[in-house]
């Protein structure tokens, strides 16, 4: 008789897969690193603070922000998942979320706008901006009318009145305006002549009365 010295067997235990390793590419030494320390970062037996990868700069040119979640996460040992904890089951100091970014310099030459006046440099925006600068005369005298808000171009430091080509025309004010005038009219006075009421005559003989 054979001995039976082979049987199969089934374990509750999900097999770990490690992650395939993506193909070389060719990056800036730095970039590569940043990205090799975040691939590194996984969860532990040990409750640890786990950041996402940064989001991409808030700015297209120039300085700007980048943002990441940071979650406090377990591994299951027995199951190979991570799991979320409240922020207070991790230890040490939670990772930074947000930290700034710089890309490169924006266009500094002028662009023609759609509304026709250059868009100026940002040392330009700086230098300059838009303001409300009182109402027009109202439409009517009485029984209501509307004004139309002025929007002038000003020297921030000087706050004089600049043309209006030297502020961005992109963020000029909205028009606005309000009601003026909502009074009644008084009442027109109509003034035509009148003539006497009588003029003197010849008294009648007899009754004494004067003639109408």
């Amino acid at each position: 008789m054979k001995l039976h010295i082979k049987e199969e067997c089934v374990i509750p235990v999900p097999c770990y897969k490690p992650k395939e390793k993506s193909p070389v590419e060719a990056k800036l030494p730095w970039l590569k690193q940043a990205q090799e320390l975040e691939e590194t970062r996984i969860a532990t037996e040990e409750p640890k603070f786990i950041p996402e990868p940064w989001s991409a700069c808030s700015t297209t040119c120039g300085p700007g922000i980048q943002m990441r979640e940071v979650r406090c996460l377990v591994l299951l040992t027995f199951t190979q998942t991570e799991t979320e904890l409240p922020e207070e089951e991790c230890e040490g100091p939670k990772p930074p979320t947000e930290r700034p970014c710089l890309l490169e310099a924006c266009d500094q030459s002028p662009v023609s706008g759609e509304l026709g006046g250059p868009l100026q440099e940002k040392e330009s925006e700086m230098t300059y901006d838009w303001e409300y600068a009182g109402f027009t005369p109202c439409t009517v005298t009485c029984l209501g009318g509307h004004q139309e808000a002025i929007a002038v171009c000003l020297h921030i430091q000087t706050q004089q009145i600049v043309n209006d080509s030297l502020c961005d025309l992109v963020h000029r004010p909205p028009a606005m305006s309000q009601a003026c005038n909502t009074e009644p009219c008084p009442p027109r006075m109509r003034i035509k002549e009148i003539g006497p009421l009588w003029s003197p005559g010849p008294l009648q003989t007899g009754d004494g009365i004067l003639p109408s």
